[in-house]
């Protein structure tokens, strides 16, 4: 059977938890299997496209699945995830926070004033992708809060990355550049995407680094950053510890 990093991490002693998006198939019993102890997800049990955002569809640690009237998808799993850090504080643990923003179908958020009357059953429309990248900030902000709160950011990395490029619906700008997003394509603009690691006393800030990375290389940067010990593991990828622990404060 396929094991994932939170079956070798669960192993060596880590509580897991996993929160956002699924889309792997499987029932509810899934998740427990390739390691994780509890999560909050979308699409686990259901195709469903359009329930993410406003009045979420989600499955809950083998619930069933349900519908969330009045919720904002993104806040709902943010909560999941801070209060399983919370009630986890004292231990190891490892959370996979698939975050469901910023995909289309592009809607208002909770802060746009759009937002209460828009039918998120239809809406689609690449005005609101500022609004929803500024909402992703806001609850990345949120988490490093609560690490902070908790006394626990010395203990704890976290690895923020993307995992395609944007939609060709969208044009960003980057130092005064239009860039079209190329999703789906082959171009940079497709497969570059950011990757920032914060450990507060082991990562030191500030620094930018030019190497080659791929997504496989969580893996095994996981692994090592979390000292698993399982013998015979092949591990995708290459471990990013040394280059993040370079310099180190």
């Amino acid at each position: 059977a396929q094991r994932t990093i939170a079956n070798y991490l669960q192993a060596a002693g880590y509580t897991t938890a996993i929160a956002g998006k699924w889309q792997l198939g499987g029932g509810s019993q899934t998740p427990h299997n390739f390691g994780f102890d509890e999560y909050l997800l979308w699409q686990l049990e259901t195709g469903d496209y359009w329930g993410r955002f406003k009045n979420p569809t989600l499955t809950r640690n083998g619930e069933p699945t349900r519908k969330h009237p009045g919720k904002y998808g993104p806040d709902v799993l943010s909560d999941f995830v801070l209060d399983f850090i919370e009630r986890h504080r004292a231990e190891p643990f490892f959370v996979f926070y698939s975050e469901v923003l910023t995909h289309d179908p592009f809607q208002p958020t909770p802060d746009h004033p759009d937002y209460a009357a828009h039918d998120e059953t239809r809406v689609n429309d690449p005005k609101y992708f500022p609004g929803m990248v500024g909402y992703l900030d806001r609850n990345v902000g949120r988490l490093v809060a609560k690490l902070d709160a908790l006394g626990i950011r010395e203990q704890t990395l976290v690895i923020f990355m993307g995992d395609n490029g944007t939609s060709p619906q969208i044009t960003s700008v980057m130092n005064g550049r239009p860039v079209r997003g190329d999703k789906a394509g082959h171009l940079d603009t497709a497969i570059h995407v950011p990757l920032i690691a914060s450990w507060k006393g082991t990562i030191n800030p500030g620094q930018v680094r030019d190497d080659l990375v791929e997504a496989l290389d969580v893996f095994a940067t996981a692994s090592e950053a979390g000292r698993v010990t399982v013998p015979n593991v092949r591990k995708d990828g290459f471990s990013l510890y040394p280059t993040l622990t370079t310099g180190a404060p």
